[in-house]
């Protein structure tokens, strides 16, 4: 896991995807103006990468940016994009056990500003993307790689136009599969129509991989929900918003599809809501 004392300088826009490798961090940032790419043929923004054993591979990476002169820390210049970053829908990690080399991949739909769709692949040897498929994955947001079942978890993508909804399915999959063979659950996680009757809507969930526990795979799903009615850019104090997390054990089933045992979940109430700001969610 990458942790940095200092806020990073060198982002000066949003980013869209970040993704931990060992001791790497790498993030995509998007950028203004859309139309740049139908000069240069890449999109604004870039990959940036955070490291802690930035001393090699400089020929790629460059480290420009050192977060001081003492420090071990690196951060790289961007390095341009094939596609738009804000329109990713899914990504994942293929990092084999001790190998120094891994391939990210991200899932992207097609834009109006003239993205190509499909899933891209990122090696971190060559430092090249790849159009690995027209194809994309079934999942919203981070895939974990899960090693007690040899297959990616996520949730399900339940959107038809590959926006970023999810009603709380279990997705596996295999990424580096050019058929992109997957299998649904059949459960939701998420409550929805109980939350909608009590007055909330939801806003996000995210899927977080924790310990496993006597050889079985554990997760966190963290979701987040507002009052339901008139949606306002920022809701003050008074514990108005939920946070509900559920930990459960992942399992397949006799035909393969994947299977939340032993579910335990707890909500909190949270003071604040902000349409602006993302939540991020991992295991320590």
């Amino acid at each position: 896991m990458v942790i940095s004392p200092q806020v990073l300088k060198g982002l000066l826009f949003s980013y869209d995807t970040a993704m931990a490798v060992e001791q790497r961090l790498y993030m995509l940032e998007s950028d203004e103006p859309e139309f740049a790419h139908r000069v240069t043929g890449a999109f604004p923004g870039g990959l940036h990468c955070l490291a802690a054993d930035g001393s090699g591979d400089m020929k790629l990476w460059g480290w420009k940016r050192p977060l001081s002169p003492t420090s071990r820390w690196c951060w790289s210049d961007n390095l341009m994009l094939p596609f738009n970053p804000t329109s990713i829908t899914g990504h994942a990690v293929h990092a084999p056990p001790g190998s120094a080399h891994h391939d990210f991949f991200v899932s992207v739909c097609v834009s109006w500003s003239g993205s190509r769709g499909g899933i891209f692949s990122f090696s971190s040897t060559t430092g090249e993307w790849t159009q690995r498929s027209e194809l994309h994955m079934p999942v919203v947001g981070h895939a974990h790689y899960d090693g007690e079942l040899d297959t990616w978890v996520g949730l399900s993508n339940d959107s038809s136009d590959f926006v970023l909804h999810t009603d709380g399915h279990l997705c596996t999959v295999n990424v580096t599969d050019a058929e992109l063979e997957y299998a649904v659950g059949s459960e939701k996680l998420c409550r929805l129509d109980e939350d909608i009757a009590a007055g909330w809507r939801h806003v996000d969930a995210k899927l977080v991989p924790t310990a496993p526990s006597q050889g079985r795979s554990k997760y966190c799903l963290m979701e987040r929900l507002r009052p339901d009615g008139k949606e306002q850019e920022c809701l003050g104090e008074g514990d108005k918003c939920l946070l509900r997390l559920t930990s459960f054990c992942l399992e397949r089933d006799k035909d393969g599809n994947p299977v939340a045992t032993a579910r335990r979940d707890r909500s909190y109430k949270v003071s604040r809501y902000n349409v602006d700001f993302d939540a991020q969610v991992f295991w320590l």
